[in-house]
């Protein structure tokens, strides 16, 4: 697997909008967007979020990417997902977010059985290009149970459904922050947000 990103990618990021603070501290940018997290973004519609079964052998390719945020977490099987960042093989337990627009494609073995819970989050233009395009954690059976909560709350017309959702999603990402923080070949900003801050801010992390 490929973690460094290719020079041509590298220098589309470095070229992009600059939504964010150079200066900014990566707990801060992270911070500001948790707190755009909301019941309304969860694309919540049939085959678009919830529990499903790859055709075996199955592939799929997104050339310009996708709208929203997309999670895909294995529950049995595994899959190959291939990136920008390069080729990355998910068995269970394994959970890939792909950032929106970020092209992708995605397979199945020919032999094996692949469910997956499939979550997509609409796009905050504002706060995603702090992002890296592709972040990926390993045996993350701890992001399953919050995903079946998720499944069964978002239909409920229950009391104080958008609170329990929003902290919910909180949690979700903020699990994925924390186990993605833990490797050590790179971090959950964007090349582009910690390249900016480490020439304009002098902060290494």
């Amino acid at each position: 697997m490929t973690s460094a990103m290719p020079m041509a990618v590298a220098e589309h990021w470095r070229a992009g909008t600059r939504l964010y603070a150079f200066d900014e501290p990566e707990d801060a940018a992270i911070g500001r967007w948790l707190s755009r997290l909301s019941c309304e973004r969860v694309v919540h519609a049939p085959g678009l979020f919830g529990h499903h079964a790859l055709e075996d052998g199955g592939a799929l390719d997104f050339p310009a990417g996708i709208a929203d945020h997309l999670l895909l977490f294995v529950v049995s099987g595994n899959c190959t997902v291939t990136g920008d960042c390069g080729e990355l093989a998910l068995d269970s337990g394994g959970i890939v977010w792909i950032r929106p627009h970020v092209p992708f494609s995605m397979t199945t073995q020919d032999d094996r059985r692949t469910v997956v819970y499939r979550f997509r989050l609409a796009a905050d233009p504002d706060t995603d290009a702090c992002l890296t395009p592709m972040n990926f954690v390993r045996e993350a059976w701890e992001i399953r149970a919050i995903l079946d909560i998720l499944v069964n709350d978002l239909p409920a017309a229950l009391p104080y459904r958008e609170e329990r959702i929003r902290g919910l999603l909180v949690v979700l990402f903020t699990s994925i922050f924390r186990r993605r923080g833990e490797r050590t070949d790179s971090g959950v900003l964007s090349l582009f947000a910690r390249g900016g801050r480490a020439v304009h801010g002098g902060e290494h992390h």
